[in-house]
């Protein structure tokens, strides 16, 4: 999980600063591979934009894995901006956000410290200065005769047939994994509503994946732009959820058709769910 998680943020990193890692080969934990990643993915690019881009010499990002006897602790650790001390108890709230205005829905970490619990497992802060930031990620320990387990290849028995799929999300994290999920599919990604919309308007797709609460302008927002402008196109649209609602979307939901998924989903989740979607399916 960690190694994919470091493949998929490299994109992210490599202009901020240089990426260290320390891992621990022999420890095992009870998790889920998908999510585990999902949470890496979130903490390494949030690591990231706390470094302004342009002075890879000297910023750094380090990635160390530790054990004893009960857990497994991974810290990520970055040389960034640091969080302001009187902010921090609020940082694992929902749509709470330190970014700009427009840059984030303050989901991230909401969703991977509830990740984290489900596993049996804390997520905490443990340093934020001027000099930087350090998250300590601990799962409790498998035994050692524990044997991992696998699903079966899920793209063995896809359908031959690939879809144009637009995935439409702010983050990014979710915008790095989506298409490497879905790799038997042309996928195109847009970082906002509005950016959506402004590729919606120069091509077509099969299938468009969106978030449905973003800043600027929400999957609700993005739907009431296809239903007067693309109608025909009304029923390709299928919405990702972290699940937390706002009365708006609650009351969007139970008037709309449409499918949904509810994030965190595993690769798995994922491949099912479009596989399900998809048109001819």
């Amino acid at each position: 999980a960690l190694d994919l998680a470091v493949r998929i943020a490299q994109s992210q990193i490599r202009a901020r600063a240089t990426l260290v890692v320390e891992p621990l080969d022999s420890a095992l934990v009870w998790s889920n591979e998908s999510r585990l990643t999902q949470v890496f993915l979130n903490l390494l690019v949030n690591a990231a934009q706390a470094i302004p881009a342009g002075d890879v010499e000297h910023n750094e990002i380090k990635v160390s894995v530790s054990a004893d006897a009960e857990r497994v602790h991974i810290v990520i650790a970055d040389t960034g901006c640091g969080i302001p001390a009187h902010v921090l108890p609020r940082i694992f709230e929902p749509f709470f956000t330190t970014k700009d205005p427009g840059s984030g829905t303050g989901l991230g970490l909401y969703i991977c410290h509830n990740i984290v619990r489900d596993m049996g497992g804390t997520l905490r802060v443990v340093r934020s200065d001027t000099t930087g930031t350090e998250f300590c990620l601990s799962l409790p320990l498998a035994p050692a005769t524990a044997v991992t387990q696998r699903a079966p290849a899920a793209r063995e028995e896809r359908p031959t047939k690939s879809n144009r799929i637009l995935v439409i999300d702010d983050e990014a994290a979710i915008r790095s994994l989506v298409p490497k999920l879905l790799a038997h599919d042309e996928v195109v990604t847009a970082d906002s509503g509005r950016q959506g919309i402004a590729i919606l308007n120069a091509e077509t797709f099969d299938l468009i994946l969106c978030d449905l609460i973003m800043p600027d302008l929400t999957g609700m927002d993005v739907y009431e732009y296809i239903e007067r402008e693309r109608p025909k196109e009304l029923g390709r649209i299928v919405f990702m959820s972290g699940g937390v609602f706002t009365k708006r979307s609650n009351d969007f939901l139970a008037t709309v058709t449409n499918s949904w998924i509810q994030k965190p989903f595993t690769s798995e989740e994922l491949l099912a769910f479009v596989d399900r979607v998809r048109p001819g399916s």
